[in-house]
């Protein structure tokens, strides 16, 4: 999130200077971070969908030589997404506080 927040200074100093308040750059940049944690979540889920499957029947047949019930815990699957969701805030909480004390002189004197 940090090198978000790097890689977009002239974008917040654009923003700052057609009068951005605080609150929405940290709105921004928090859900961003959010999107980008919950999208994560959600494409590990579909992996393990059949990566679980595959696994189970491995394991089924290598130790029991009968394919193994696979049954897939939604609450599971929910949780991971709300953790996913938390993890995204915390994770974007100091390049937020970073993006607000920017101005719009330092974003347009950056040469990065």
């Amino acid at each position: 999130m940090s090198l978000n927040v790097i890689e977009r200074i002239r974008e917040i100093g654009v923003l700052r200077a057609i009068g951005a308040s605080n609150g929405v750059l940290y709105r921004i940049v928090i859900g961003e971070g959010v999107a980008i944690s919950l999208a994560s979540a959600v494409m590990g889920i579909v992996l393990a969908l059949p990566l679980g499957d595959w696994l189970s029947n491995a394991v089924g047949m290598t130790f029991l030589r009968i394919p193994l019930h696979y049954h897939v815990a939604l609450d599971g699957a929910f949780i991971w997404l709300a953790v996913a969701a938390g993890i995204g805030i915390v994770a974007s909480l100091l390049p937020a506080r970073a993006a607000i004390g920017l101005t719009v002189r330092d974003t347009l004197a950056y040469d990065g």
